[in-house]
């Protein structure tokens, strides 16, 4: 059984604003917006639909944040959804297209999407 998907990228430099405006676009209604993560990783960000006020602001988001060329969640803070990773792998492809984004298993295998965008 595998973990969690990552994606992984082939490139150096990111237009964030391109890629959010993708995302948002494609997403469905139910998933709220993206946005850039103001951290100094870099990453994107969702916010929680709810959370509790006195918390660290950490803990008001899910966040991916970028390692060696991967989008993953450190430990303890609050990951994407499965839906939501497979939106913004597809939103970073029809960005920067199929050769320059894999989705992959923490262990380096080859994931699928199994979400169907148009």
């Amino acid at each position: 059984m595998h973990d969690i998907k990552i994606i992984k990228v082939n490139f150096d430099t990111i237009n964030y604003q391109l890629v959010i405006d993708k995302f948002n676009e494609i997403k469905t209604n139910d998933i709220l917006e993206i946005s850039k993560l103001e951290r100094f990783e870099g990453g994107f960000s969702i916010p929680l639909k709810s959370f509790n006020e006195g918390k660290d602001s950490n803990y008001k988001i899910k966040q991916l944040r970028w390692s060696k060329k991967k989008l993953i969640t450190p430990i303890g803070f609050i990951p994407f959804d499965e839906i939501e990773i497979e939106y913004l792998y597809h939103a970073l492809k029809k960005v920067y297209g199929d050769d320059k984004i894999q989705l992959i298993y923490k262990d380096e295998t080859v994931a699928e999407s199994n979400l169907i965008v148009k």
